[in-house]
């Protein structure tokens, strides 16, 4: 029996489970072995390398676990499956709501960051919204709130990272404000400094020197921040813009910590 055979008996006998029959003593639908049934019927498909009805096999394989057996985390494997194949965000975003319904947090993270990833080349703003998707994820785990959670820390770095690339410097500033302050929480200090000279950075590269002397000012209070040679930095580069003095800002923007 070839591969594509095998895949439409799994079909077939999956069809008959979803069917009670009283000469199979069958008196109510098996979802189960339906499920079970459609996921060897999308592994001989993807065997078989046709990816069309393979994915189709683990999308009635995932809306099974989801809709009759309450099974999401199951579910959303299903779907991440047939996301693969596909290359469909729609279908890692299924996956990730499945997951979070499983409690399955990090899992739910992974498949939003698979959706930024393929929208990266299609959807910029969609990209967006995505990677904003996972740090939202981490950041409503209790972990995240009290500095714990490396993972929240690592999640807005990447986005910080995907909204310069974009030039959305605004958005960038919000989030990089989060991630100094759950830095600051986590007793990362020198990381947070740093994070905050970054803010000072691109709000002088957007011509404000006015919020950038507020974010020194509003940052007196980090720990070792005032004594740092992040502090020290900022001031002279603030200072330096105020002055158009274009040689003292290139020696700011040269120190070691800048870089």
């Amino acid at each position: 029996m070839s591969m594509v055979e095998e895949a439409r008996d799994h079909v077939k006998k999956a069809q008959d489970a979803l069917h009670p029959s009283i000469w199979r003593l069958q008196f109510s639908p098996d979802y189960l072995v339906a499920a079970l049934e459609l996921s060897q019927a999308a592994a001989c498909f993807q065997s078989a390398s046709l990816n069309e009805q393979a994915a189709k096999a683990w999308l009635k394989a995932a809306e099974l676990r989801k809709e009759h057996i309450r099974d999401y985390q199951g579910a959303g494997r299903n779907f991440e499956s047939a996301g693969q194949l596909l290359q469909n965000p729609e279908h890692y975003k299924a996956a990730a709501d499945c997951y979070l319904s499983a409690g399955k947090a990090d899992q739910a993270a992974r498949a939003w960051t698979k959706v930024a990833d393929i929208l990266s080349r299609t959807d910029p703003a969609g990209a967006t919204e995505a990677y904003r998707k996972v740090v939202d994820i981490y950041m409503d785990d209790g972990d995240a709130k009290r500095g714990g959670n490396a993972y929240a820390v690592e999640a807005l770095r990447v986005y910080e990272d995907w909204l310069l690339s974009r030039h959305e410097l605004e958005k960038w500033l919000e989030a990089s404000k989060e991630s100094s302050k759950l830095l600051e929480v986590a007793g990362l200090y020198a990381s947070a400094h740093k994070e905050l000279l970054a803010q000072v950075v691109v709000l002088l590269s957007m011509g404000d020197a006015v919020r950038a002397d507020e974010v020194l000012a509003s940052c007196l209070n980090v720990n070792g921040f005032l004594a740092s040679e992040e502090m020290t930095a900022g001031e002279g580069m603030v200072i330096a813009y105020r002055n158009n003095d274009a040689e003292a800002l290139q020696n700011a923007v040269n120190k070691n910590c800048v870089k």
